[in-house]
């Protein structure tokens, strides 16, 4: 079960926050927040397009934040708990979320009476936002697929409405036959076709289609590639 978090939100102060909360009467706290609507929990742009059906989402586990989750403890055990490699900030809790979903087949669901409260504190974003991209990577690393592959160059809010436009391209694609190894000038042409697109590239072994395709990033599925 995934709870609901008031107040998470990383450009969020202290200041701003703090005269809704009343430590002495969290219920009353919790309801203020309810109806002020200003702190809901940052995820609700993603489930309000979803009408909380958290099965809609390709990639669900993304939403696990262990700020507000309960797990049956079989569950969390069955696969040998956090991945504790994770030392930095960021990931730990979705790589989590990412096993219970795809080994243990855990079936997730949004619970809006299930409340937290993000309580603001002292944060270096900066540095966070390092590391939180370097766990993503890791999260790839340990389980190699196309999907963890993409979110390593996307951010979870985004992410479950990318791979939905990713999916519907590949049923398009599926209509036209590739060739299996693209030589640079069949490749220039091919690039005329995504002219004012932001292209993600897969299989980008020497780098050389990122200059030809345009593409804001590139990424590679191959184990070798890496150790390069």
């Amino acid at each position: 079960m995934i709870g609901y978090v008031f107040g998470y939100d990383l450009t969020l102060e202290y200041a701003q926050l703090s005269p809704y909360i009343d430590f002495n009467n969290p219920d009353k706290t919790i309801l203020e927040l309810k109806n002020n609507k200003t702190y809901n929990d940052v995820r609700e742009g993603i489930y309000k397009q979803i009408q909380d059906n958290l099965v809609e989402l390709i990639a669900l586990w993304v939403l696990f934040w262990t700020a507000d989750v309960s797990i049956k403890r079989e569950d969390i055990n069955a696969i040998d708990r956090f991945d504790e490699d994770f030392t930095s900030w960021g990931m730990e809790d979705i790589e989590c979320g990412y096993r219970l979903y795809t080994e243990r087949k855990v079936k997730f669901k949004l619970s809006r009476k299930a409340c937290a409260i993000h309580y603001p504190h002292e944060r270096n974003n900066e540095a966070n936002t390092k590391t939180n991209q370097m766990n993503k990577i890791k999260l790839f690393k340990k389980h190699p697929c196309d999907v963890t592959e993409l979110y390593t160059v996307s951010k979870c809010y985004t992410f479950n409405a990318e791979l939905k436009k990713i999916e519907s391209h590949m049923k398009e694609t599926k209509k036209v036959i590739f060739s299996d190894i693209f030589k640079k000038n069949d490749l220039v042409k091919l690039n005329m076709e995504f002219i004012g697109y932001n292209n993600i590239i897969f299989g980008c072994q020497d780098g050389f289609l990122v200059d030809i395709c345009k593409s804001s990033a590139a990424t590679e599925n191959d184990n070798a590639f890496f150790q390069t």
